[in-house]
């Protein structure tokens, strides 16, 4: 089945954050850019609000408590056409597409799997990291990390 693409924005009910999609099409999965939550599910129209402008289809699925008055708002193409829906069908279309089953091509261990005794031990032997901050082995004595990032070292 064809689906004409358009161009669709969503807010994420665990994050809160939008994500715009450029061509969106049933068949695509799509993930929140920030939290990585699968933002289409078979309860959207429990939780979001279809949104939609008459003159471009330029789609809008936001939260029920998201503060949106269509009349009073214009799209981004200048229109103010901006109509809400009664009920959404992206998610049963999506489902019909089957976007709602797929699993992302770098999900390929499943987490019921277990692991080799091998691939325990390379985790075990690497040590844990936060991507967030630097090595606390790098900013010396300090045991505060906001105390050694504030000092004057060769770090600043």
């Amino acid at each position: 089945m064809y689906h004409e693409p358009k161009d669709l924005l969503v807010e994420c009910k665990s994050c809160g954050a939008e994500s715009h999609f450029t061509h969106y099409v049933p068949e695509t999965n799509i993930d929140c850019a920030q939290c990585r939550e699968p933002l289409l599910d078979l309860d959207l129209n429990e939780s979001h609000d279809e949104y939609v402008c008459e003159d471009c289809g330029y789609t809008q699925l936001l939260l029920k408590d998201t503060p949106f008055d269509p009349d009073a708002t214009a799209c981004r193409c200048g229109s103010d056409s901006i109509i809400k829906m009664d009920s959404s069908s992206i998610a049963e279309e999506a489902e019909e597409a089957g976007a709602l089953d797929k699993l992302d091509d770098d999900e390929t261990l499943d987490d019921d799997e277990p692991l080799e005794e091998e691939d325990e031990e390379e985790l075990d032997d690497e040590p844990e990291e936060d991507w967030l901050r630097s090595d606390p082995r790098e900013l010396g004595e300090s045991d505060d990390y906001d105390e050694a990032m504030d000092s004057e070292s060769e770090y600043n």
